[in-house]
This record gives structure tokens, C-alpha cells and sequence, in this order.
């Protein structure tokens, strides 16, 4: 990842945020926003209260019966698991004299990976559910990022190297080993569907495949320059796709196959964000705004479609067909488990909201603020947190955000499919659901 400066979406995020510093450099510490007032007693003030639905809110029950777990960085920093409704908690961290942050699910659901920082240095924790065991390993500098392989059993990390470049460390959660892989800047990354191999982007100028489990890793021959995106994103038979340059205001959206060849999937103008379905048969692109940019609805791999500025277009990856969304003003894109709803964050002057589209409709999320965690540590690099963070439900009902409302503010779960709008479970800054 880039630990500062700007990117595709940077100037988009400072209308949002309202101030040019909404982006945590690795070397600073990471920040918790305040969202609603609790006790002052120690006790009291460690966990996020429940807060109960106001008139037009989801029900308690509903909630409630929400399968999976979410994760919160409390107001005052700790890092406290619940069920969807924001009872059954349970304390991983308390941040008496330390700062917590980058909770990170492992893909199975059974761990969970953090950093801390505290007077004593930095190190990374993982916490396994099924013993109730957290492990600590010590970092040189505070980790900014975590991602799980496929099968929850390693995570690697990335933060600021001792030499300044950033350091792609993966810990193995079964032995408990830990170990340097490589370092650059930026430095981006997706799991292949093995347990050790992934596919890197490094300087913004190589791409390369790694074998963590034989320490080996090679580049990957591309026959362009790379063109302007965050994390390759790799498909379910072992290719990835990555963004090359065309001409000197053009790129081409590539596939690469396990054995190099290329094949070009769309060209753009611009940089891109890029969010692959569950199922790798489709991918959503938002391509950075251009109004000079043609629209194209629907297209082959007879020709080369040119993608939309400014719009989701979703690209069959068997077919090549093309479908934009008309949803305009929109920064990142998520999608649900199961592949049938996509969600969008769209702007709306200096708010934004969630809409959730699917085959079925559209469902539109209420305005609101995104929390100050929301958008200077993790919608600025978007792209890279779709491949191992989840808002969604694990049965893809119901969606999870930070941010106020009126004047009511913390952690949020709206209920996709039904009338009422999102309750207010918890305070809090950020939330993830698990992913079972």
C-alpha cells in the first residue's frame, strides 16, 4: 500500500473529509474518532454500549439474528467483538496505554490479526477464538494493513521498513513463525487461492508472484508500463488482473494467466478502482471522473470496450459484455459474499451514502458523515482493503458502516431488503463483519 500522497482517489476524499490531512501516513499513530458519550468509569468505558433502534430503525431482534460477528474500535480504542446488535461482547484489546487498529477477520472467521502501538514499540496480535490465545509479534514500526490467505492461516502485514521503504511481513498462525518477504513503495498485494502464493505490485512499476511457504517468487514479465491502480486482483483460476498503460492518457485493464499471456479486457482514461465478484466472473471498475470519457453500455471481446469516467461498469469476464451502473459521484465499491449486490459509496456534497444495487434493484443507505477512521485509513486505499475487509452480513443480508447521522453517531447495520433504515448498534469509529 502507500503510506501518504495522493492517488486516484485522494482528491475525491478531501471534498468528503473536508481537510487536506485525512490520509495516516504508517509512521504516524493510528487515531480512533470519538462517536457517542459513555461513563466515565473504567469499566463502563471499555466496551461499546448497545444502543437501542429509535422509530424506523431495524428492530433489536432483527439484528440480533444476524449471522456472523462484527468487529469495533471502541471511542476509547479497544478492540471489542459482538454479535451484529452489539451485545455478546467480547474484549480482544483494551487500550489503556496502547492504541489499537487495522482489525482484520482472518478468512475463515477463526482469528483475527491487529496492530498495536504502545510505549513499549509495535507489534502485531492475533487472536485465536477457538483457544481464547493471543500471540504478540513485535514490529520494527506500526503495521497499516493486514490481509488472511484463503484458508486463515497466515496474514500478512505491511508496514514502514526500518531502511523507509514499505515491508510485506506474513506471520504464519499455525507455527508462529514470522518473516520479511520484500519491501518496496507502494506496495500492493492479493492472495492467490493457495495458502502461500500471492500476486504483488511493487513501486508502481513491477508485478510479481510470490511463494511464501518456498520463499520464492518471481517477476512477472508485462508488456507495459503499469497504468494507474491500486491492488491486482487475482481470479479464481490463478490469473490477476492489473491495469497497463496504452498511450500516454490511456490504459488498458489486462488480464495476466498463470503462464503471462495477456489478455486486454477494456481501456480507460485515467486510474481506476477495481472490486472482482465473489465468483471471479465479473469485475466492477470505477473509473476516475472524465466527462470527456464515451459511455459504452455493452461491448465484446470482438472489440475493446473503453469504460465510462465516472461510472461503475461491471465486465462479464467470459463474455467481455459491459453494463454501467447510473450512479454518479461514487468512490469505492464493495461487493456482497454471495456476488448479488454491489455496494456503492456515493457523495453527496460533503456526506455520502451507501447504495446497494443487485438484478433485483436498487436500495439507497441514508446520508451521512463517514467516521474520521472511515475515511483517512481505509476509503483512500479501498481498492487494496476489498480483497480482505468486509462490510457485508455473511449471508449477504444486512451491511455494516461508521459515521453519524443527524446527530447521532457510531456503528451502523442496515438491513438491505426491508423498509426501515439502519439502527445504531454501537459506538465506535470503524466496523467489519466476519466472514462466517
Amino acid at each position: 500500500m502507500r503510506p501518504a500522497g495522493r492517488n486516484l482517489l485522494i482528491g475525491l476524499f478531501l471534498a468528503l473529509a473536508g481537510c487536506s490531512s485525512a490520509v495516516a501516513t504508517p509512521e504516524a499513530a493510528p487515531t480512533t474518532a470519538a462517536a457517542v458519550d459513555v461513563p466515565a468509569d473504567t469499566t463502563a468505558s471499555s466496551v461499546p454500549p448497545t444502543l437501542p433502534p429509535e422509530a424506523g430503525e431495524a428492530s433489536t431482534e432483527v439484528i440480533g439474528a444476524l449471522p456472523g460477528r462484527i468487529v469495533v474500535v471502541s471511542p476509547l480504542g479497544d478492540l471489542v467483538v459482538s454479535k451484529a446488535d452489539g451485545t455478546d461482547l467480547n474484549v480482544l484489546d483494551r487500550a489503556a496505554d496502547s492504541i489499537v487498529s487495522q482489525p482484520t477477520w482472518s478468512s475463515d472467521g477463526n482469528r483475527m490479526s491487529w496492530t498495536e502501538f504502545s510505549a513499549q514499540g509495535a507489534a502485531v496480535r492475533v487472536h485465536d477464538f477457538a483457544s481464547g490465545g493471543s500471540d504478540t509479534y513485535p514490529t520494527p514500526t506500526p503495521r497499516f494493513y493486514h490481509s488472511w490467505n484463503a484458508d486463515g492461516t497466515a496474514v500478512a502485514t505491511l508496514g514502514s521498513s526500518p531502511s523507509g521503504p514499505i515491508q510485506l511481513d506474513v506471520i504464519d498462525a499455525i507455527s508462529g513463525d514470522s518473516q520479511e518477504v520484500a519491501v518496496g513503495q507502494p506496495f500492493y498485494l492479493d492472495w492467490e487461492e493457495t495458502r502461500s502464493e500471492a500476486v504483488i505490485a511493487v513501486n508502481a512499476s513491477a508485478v510479481g508472484r510470490v511463494d511464501i511457504a518456498e520463499g520464492t517468487g518471481r517477476d512477472v514479465p508485462i508488456s507495459a508500463p503499469l497504468g494507474a491502480f491500486q491492488s491486482p486482483s487475482v481470479l479464481a483460476d490463478g490469473s490477476f488482473l492489473v491495469a497497463l498503460a496504452a498511450s500516454p492518457n490511456g490504459s488498458n485493464l489486462v488480464r495476466v494467466a498463470p503462464d503471462d499471456t495477456e489478455t486486454v479486457i477494456a481501456s480507460f482514461d485515467g486510474g481506476i478502482v477495481m472490486a472482482t465478484s465473489p465468483d471471479s466472473s465479473s469485475v466492477a471498475v470505477l473509473v476516475s471522473p472524465d466527462p470527456t470519457a464515451p459511455q459504452l453500455e455493452q461491448a465484446s471481446f470482438q472489440t475493446t470496450p473503453e469504460l465510462e469516467s465516472g461510472r461503475i461498469s461491471i465486465v462479464d469476464l467470459a463474455t467481455g459484455d459491459v453494463s454501467t451502473l447510473p450512479h454518479r459521484d461514487v468512490v469505492t465499491v464493495n461487493w456482497s459474499p454471495d456476488g448479488t449486490w454491489l455496494a456503492a459509496l456515493q457523495r453527496v456534497g460533503t456526506d455520502a451514502r451507501w447504495i446497494y444495487q443487485s438484478d433485483l434493484g436498487i436500495s439507497m443507505g441514508p446520508v451521512h458523515r463517514p467516521s474520521d477512521a472511515m475515511l483517512g485509513e481505509y476509503l483512500p486505499f479501498a481498492d487494496q482493503y476489498n480483497r480482505s475487509h468486509t462490510w457485508w452480513a455473511p449471508d449477504s443480508s444486512a451491511f455494516v458502516f461508521s459515521g453519524s447521522i443527524d446527530d447521532r453517531s457510531g456503528i451502523w447495520v442496515d438491513v438491505i431488503d426491508d423498509d426501515l433504515g439502519p439502527a445504531l448498534v454501537a459506538a465506535g469509529s470503524i466496523a467489519f463483519w466476519s466472514p462466517r
